[in-house]
């Protein structure tokens, strides 16, 4: 008998209980698992309370909502990362100025805003390329944008350095506090309705 397909999310903000997790007829929970305590999941990629399986893959919403990650074995995640690789691959046959760029998947991510990094390669001839700078960390989207601009060559490493090193930095503590007096002044209480007070004539 043909073992049917099984998908695998992590739960990385809470363990798993009740309201914590997607319920779907069209999808039902199949099994989950709590761990003794937050540990290292996916060859220490990110840690996780639990683990939870379905028999359908989620959709990127219901896994945003309920803070799941997928596990890198499921068929939809392998699929998406053949494409991807394909297509990288694709885009970066023709060095540019010497150099060849790929969009990687980051090892060491903890969330969609730095799943994936730009990576520098120096050709060096017959189909060799050495790892140079790391020049972007960040959403797929951006790094796919970034990509295609330095493969065109509208974009510079050095200006995609200095992208990523502004995106960085800290905001100045002047527009931090601005920004703190904004949000307290929108949350001040007003000041509650004074009761009525009882007619003195009544008495």
């Amino acid at each position: 008998m043909e073992k049917k397909e099984q998908f695998k999310y992590y739960s990385t903000q809470r363990p798993v209980d009740i309201g914590t997790y997607p319920k779907s007829p069209e999808n039902p929970l199949i099994g989950l698992t709590n761990y003794d305590s937050r540990i290292p999941v996916e060859g220490g990629a990110f840690r996780a309370w639990g683990e939870l399986t379905y028999g359908k893959p989620l959709t990127e919403k219901e896994a945003a909502d309920y803070e799941l990650r997928p596990a890198r074995q499921n068929l939809d995640v392998r699929r998406l990362e053949r494409q991807e690789a394909f297509r990288i691959h694709k885009e970066t046959l023709k060095p540019h100025d010497g150099y060849l760029y790929k969009m990687e998947a980051n090892p060491c991510t903890d969330g969609i805003e730095n799943r994936f990094f730009l990576q520098a390669y120096e050709s060096i001839g017959n189909g060799r390329a050495i790892p140079r700078d790391v020049l972007y960390v960040g959403t797929p989207e951006k790094c796919r944008e970034l990509l295609g601009r330095l493969t065109d060559g509208t974009l510079t490493q050095g200006q995609v350095k200095e992208l990523f090193k502004k995106e960085m930095e800290p905001r100045p503590i002047a527009e931090q506090l601005k920004q703190a007096e904004k949000l307290a002044g929108e949350n001040r209480a007003q000041p509650a309705p004074k009761k009525d007070a009882p007619d003195k004539g009544d008495r």
